[in-house]
């Protein structure tokens, strides 16, 4: 994910979020988890920033999706 302006809260984004508990955001190395009560989340085809720093245009920004397989 492209950080256009200094403090960005909201990303448009166009990925599967049928289970949105599998995301993590990866931010300049560090992982963090979704939910409303964490770092972000994605409504209605946006991710919302709500972590505890600024996003800047030079962070590093993916998005990362856990899957498990059953064995």
């Amino acid at each position: 994910m492209t950080v256009g302006v200094s403090g960005q809260t909201q990303f448009s984004i166009s990925i599967n979020t049928n289970d949105p508990e599998g995301l993590f955001l990866a931010v300049n190395g560090a992982i963090y988890d979704y939910g409303i009560n964490s770092a972000f989340d994605i409504d209605s085809g946006k991710l919302n920033w709500h972590g505890g720093f600024n996003l800047e245009p030079t962070d590093h920004v993916y998005i990362k999706y856990l899957n498990l397989t059953n064995n």
